[in-house]
């Protein structure tokens, strides 16, 4: 349960980017808990339920309900002899943070059951349900950690670029940015595999995970303020259009080409 290389291949990167982090802040990261099977899930489950213990996981390993099953969660203590168990508050808090900024999303954020060891990459939420939905197994979503086709970097949101990012956050796959609002074209030349409404209803699947993923509010419309909160999140130029070609959609397209050996 301890091998990083079972891993996703792109939380293995993260892990060696937080690591470097953790260093640079005088923090002795420990790495625990990664790829675990259905039979270790349940050994968990059992604790404090009919084995000894507290309850430390709600999921249950037949049900593919823990991320860990699925590669894409992992644990971190504070690795000093003697000292792994220690009031780690400030630890958990700070390494948390550390890991933010490095792309993952931390359990010491959720609210009800608080996992403050907990880290793993965020483009399904909170729970492993998006995958199940579409990979039914764990062994299926690993198994398509394949070599993907790289994307052309030339700025233009079209059909290809958009594909692929609703495979990395599963989302109905068509190529095409649904129901967005038509006031936006004109000043989005490098959208141009969208469908442009005059009263769009729910927007697009899509641009509502990246909401959620920027941190914006979600309402599936791909406008100023989220595509503001994109070009923060990819590091380019702020000014709340999708030009044509677009720093943004390159930064974008080698993201996705970053994942390229992955089923994200």
């Amino acid at each position: 349960m301890r091998d990083v290389s079972q891993l996703h291949p792109e939380l293995q990167e993260k892990i060696e980017r937080l690591k470097s982090m953790c260093d640079a802040h005088g923090l002795k990261l420990g790495i625990s808990e990664c790829l675990r099977t259905a039979e270790e899930q349940d050994e968990l489950y059992a604790q404090g339920r009919t084995k000894p213990g507290q309850i430390v996981t709600y999921a249950r390993g037949c049900d593919y309900g823990s991320q860990h099953q699925w590669g894409i969660a992992f644990d971190f203590y504070q690795d000093i002899p003697g000292h792994a168990y220690d009031d780690l508050s400030f630890f958990y808090n700070v390494g948390g943070i550390l890991a933010k900024a490095c792309g993952l999303a931390w359990g010491g954020n959720w609210v009800g059951f608080v996992d403050r060891p907990h880290l793993y990459l965020p483009y399904w939420g909170d729970t492993p349900a998006p995958l199940k939905r579409q990979y039914v197994t764990p062994e299926a979503f690993i198994a398509s950690w394949e070599p993907r086709e790289m994307l052309v970097v030339d700025g233009w949101m079209g059909p290809a670029t958009v594909k692929r990012l609703q495979e990395i956050f599963c989302t109905p796959q068509d190529g095409i940015l649904s129901d967005q609002w038509i006031f936006w074209r004109d000043a989005n030349p490098g959208l141009c595999s969208a469908e442009w409404v005059d009263h769009p209803s729910d927007g697009s699947a899509l641009v509502r995970s990246l909401q959620e993923m920027v941190e914006v509010p979600v309402d599936g419309i791909l406008g100023p303020e989220t595509i503001t909160a994109l070009q923060s999140y990819f590091g380019t130029y702020q000014d709340g259009c999708m030009s044509g070609p677009s720093a943004l959609v390159m930064a974008i397209q080698r993201w996705c080409n970053n994942q390229a050996d992955l089923n994200v």
